[in-house]
């Protein structure tokens, strides 16, 4: 099935950028890569429910690893996990 090697392809690319905009403070980035992807990988009609539930699964724990790589990398380098904004509470 060629979905599934593209979507791997797309797996990759899109770790980068969801490692990369949390480990350096900016997660609204990171959150604009995530609702971006869905406009470029959709699965057709013609691919079946097999197909968008790959899609989901594969999804899911990609961006789970980004992140929790993201936030081991800031802690590293002695940042906090979760960077506050200035004039932002989290109440």
């Amino acid at each position: 099935m060629e979905f599934i090697s593209g979507g791997r392809d797309i797996g990759r690319l899109e770790r980068g950028p969801l490692f990369a905009f949390p480990a350096t403070g900016q997660p609204e980035a990171a959150a604009l890569v995530l609702a971006a992807k869905p406009l470029a990988r959709v699965p057709s009609a013609e691919q079946g429910k097999y197909a968008f539930e790959h899609f989901l699964t594969g999804t899911l724990p990609s961006v789970i690893a980004a992140l929790a790589m993201s936030v081991v990398a800031r802690s590293a380098v002695g940042l906090p996990a979760l960077q506050r904004r200035r004039g932002m509470s989290w109440s």
